[in-house]
């Protein structure tokens, strides 16, 4: 099942994971540990949803909330499903924030890196 929206998400990305890997989540007490999965279970949900392709339903969610790269995207529902699992609130408007102003931040260096014409 592909995901139409964040609620799906986090249901189907369940299937993404070996039992001994969810049990290991629970475990976890740090949500910093779900960046191992960026390049298996984050590979998966970006290739298997089509979150590099434009116009995915579930790429259009996040892309309507400011987020449109796809590994922000995995990492995003990542960190929900271990919010979710520990019972707590998945604070999606911070995250995204998170993300976005990394992204504006990052611009702002790129525009102050660029050479300054001298005037003659």
């Amino acid at each position: 099942m592909i995901p139409q929206n964040i609620e799906e998400a986090l249901i189907a990305v369940k299937e993404f994971f070996y039992p001994e890997e969810l049990q290991e989540i629970d475990e976890s007490p740090d949500i910093d540990n779900m960046i191992k999965y960026h390049h298996t279970v984050g590979r998966a949900m970006r290739n298997y949803w089509g979150l590099w392709k434009k116009g995915t339903k579930l790429k259009e969610v996040f892309k309507k909330l400011g987020i449109h790269h796809p590994d922000d995207i995995s990492s995003i529902i990542l960190n929900s499903f271990w919010k979710e699992r520990h019972g707590q609130p998945i604070e999606l408007e911070a995250q995204v924030k998170k993300y976005i102003d990394y992204w504006a931040k990052l611009n702002e260096q790129a525009d102050n890196s660029m050479p300054i014409e001298e005037e003659e």
